[in-house]
């Protein structure tokens, strides 16, 4: 994966093509002040944050915010809107996920019906938390800056639960025509002993994201179901508060696993067996298994 940007040739018409450049590839730098019109040392800011956009495995609006945040840039809230259609796939969602929250949160099972529940699913999901939530606000002890912070890092926790519960079933159908896919023609033994040996890293790297990815979700349903079942709202408000620090973990698992599956998909059939130009294969299975390698946090 790499980051690439475009400077459209004309910015009324995006039909017409653009120039574009790669993040760290050879001339970037030139590349840069060359479409910019600018010196390098004028851009020294603009420049950091692409690397750190770099960084990450993915543009999810959760990680892009807490990438930033933890070296001290705040970019607009306007960035980190959900899209209207992943909205709408969460909606359904969020609603199971909170309904015992807002029945808590009102005191009413008759109050906090299903239409009460959807409303305070939609107010959690959209951009900024607004007035609908101020029950919720009351249940958790949160003010200000840490209300919104804290609904901010709950929509991230949903959006990647519903995420992980989504993926991993494709996940796994993946991996088994991964492994099963036979390669047509003669091999040359090394080339045939390297797509074996990559095969099963990338088998057990999966199965490593997935537990990682399991692992911090769990601290988020144990922190919820401490709220709802035993009323301990000091749990959940410090899970809340802490969660922005797992986004990257997470967020990395999910990145390549939903990388993992698209990109295969794209590639090739579900019910293909074989392929034929095994040096291609190969390139896309180091690749796979690149991306699930440990990496080092900045």
């Amino acid at each position: 994966m790499a980051t690439k940007i475009i400077f459209p040739l004309d910015n009324l018409d995006l039909r017409v093509g653009g120039r574009s450049v790669f993040v760290n590839q050879i001339g970037y730098l030139n590349a840069m002040c060359d479409f910019l019109g600018k010196d390098q040392l004028l851009l020294d800011a603009d420049l950091t944050v692409l690397e750190l956009l770099n960084e990450l495995p993915s543009l999810d609006p959760f990680l892009v915010r807490e990438q930033l945040k933890r070296h001290n840039f705040t970019p607009s809230d306007d960035y980190f809107a959900i899209t209207p259609s992943d909205t709408a796939r969460l909606e359904k969602f969020a609603y199971n996920e909170i309904r015992e929250l807002v029945t808590l949160a009102f005191q009413s099972g008759a109050e906090a019906g299903g239409e009460l529940v959807k409303r305070m699913s939609n107010a959690i999901l959209a951009t900024n938390a607004d007035h609908r939530l101020a029950p919720l606000q009351m249940t958790l002890g949160l003010e200000g800056e840490q209300f919104q912070r804290g609904i901010f890092s709950w929509k991230g926790f949903l959006y990647y639960k519903w995420q992980f519960l989504e993926t991993r079933p494709e996940l796994y159908k993946v991996v088994a025509q991964m492994q099963s896919m036979k390669i047509r023609g003669c091999v040359d033994p090394t080339v045939g002993y390297l797509v074996g040996t990559v095969r099963g890293s990338i088998k057990t790297r999966i199965q490593e994201a997935i537990e990682r990815a399991g692992d911090i979700l769990s601290l988020y349903d144990d922190g919820l179901s401490g709220l709802t079942k035993k009323g301990n709202a000091a749990e959940f408000r410090r899970f809340l508060l802490e969660a922005p620090g797992l986004f990257i973990e997470l967020g990395h698992a999910m990145g390549m696993i939903s990388h993992i599956v698209s990109y295969w998909r794209y590639q090739f059939r579900p019910n293909q067996t074989e392929v034929t130009n095994v040096e291609e294969f190969l390139d896309l299975l180091k690749d796979f298994d690149l991306g699930l390698s440990p990496r080092e946090v900045r």
